[in-house]
């Protein structure tokens, strides 16, 4: 159903179309026939653009020919000649413009092209466009042909006929010119001499602490030491004080004596471990002059 609905519009719009096409005509007709050809000419050109059927041909060439242009009424007579249904009136005026074409002395120039082109002659109207090969009409002299490209032609008439070739080149591509990019290369990596790691402060923090203590351990022994020495020397009474002052002296140094030696030999361990693992300076180019970035390991 819907294909139909569809097939139904189509031919609805080209009777349109065809209708339309048809009342054109009819005004360029009766513009004819009143005298107005010029009218009638926009007319006939204004239904060819839609209908580009032989008859309508013939009728544009009968325009030119009542308008005294006899090249260009031979030029639509012969587009339309190939048709063997024109009727009687299109082939007497095509033979009528022919011999008085001869009779005022233009020549009958056949064209070609080296390719395939088209050409606006100069002795024809501004819009008037002749596909190649072509047999025209012209008058004798020096006339100029535009190809499709733009590009004018030197054409010389000087006889009853006339064969010429026109010399059509397409136009060069032009080719952008290639620009070099430059690549970036990656950024270079300057190592610098390993040794030890001076960012990490742990292991010396470690070793001096560790110092400390043992210093710290070596004042109380002393104090422990004097302590006894009093205890040696000193009466009955006092001993018992001295003594319970002598153990605390002496813990606490043995105390400083270990927390120190194994907090030294952490730091000790870490500093030595960590001495062959060196610092990277990586520098890469910019825009603005470099990046250097400094890297580690811990």
């Amino acid at each position: 159903m819907r294909g139909e609905l569809i097939f139904a519009c189509a031919l609805l719009f080209a009777a349109n179309l065809s209708s339309a096409d048809e009342s054109i005509s009819a005004q360029a007709e009766a513009a004819a026939q009143q005298g107005d050809f010029e009218e009638a000419l926009q007319l006939f050109r204004q239904a060819s653009l839609r209908d580009d059927s032989p008859i309508l041909q013939c009728k544009i060439g009968w325009i030119y020919s009542s308008l005294k242009n006899l090249p260009l009424s031979h030029y639509y007579f012969e587009l339309c000649a190939s048709d063997d249904k024109l009727p009687n009136w299109a082939k007497k005026e095509a033979q009528k413009v022919t011999k008085q074409l001869t009779d005022a002395g233009f020549s009958e120039i056949s064209l070609s092209s080296t390719i395939s082109g088209s050409v606006s002659p100069s002795w024809f109207t501004e819009h008037e466009i002749v596909v190649l090969p072509a047999t025209l009409w012209g008058p004798l002299g020096t006339h100029t042909v535009k190809d499709q490209y733009g590009v004018r032609h030197e054409l010389k008439v000087s006889t009853a006929k006339t064969s010429a070739t026109i010399n059509i080149q397409r136009p060069q591509k032009v080719v952008a010119p290639t620009v070099a990019i430059p690549i970036r290369e990656a950024p270079a990596t300057l190592e610098k001499p390993k040794g030890p790691n001076k960012g990490n402060k742990l292991p010396i923090a470690l070793i001096a602490g560790g110092g400390s203590a043992l210093i710290a351990g070596a004042v109380f022994h002393r104090l422990a030491g004097k302590t006894r020495s009093q205890m040696q020397n000193g009466t009955a009474a006092n001993y018992d004080r001295l003594a319970s002052t002598f153990k605390r002296r002496r813990a606490v140094a043995l105390s400083l004596y270990g927390v120190g030696a194994a907090t030294a030999s952490i730091g000790t361990y870490l500093l030595f471990k960590n001495k062959n693992q060196g610092e990277g300076l990586s520098i890469a180019p910019t825009s603005g002059g470099v990046v250097a970035l400094v890297g580690w390991r811990q």
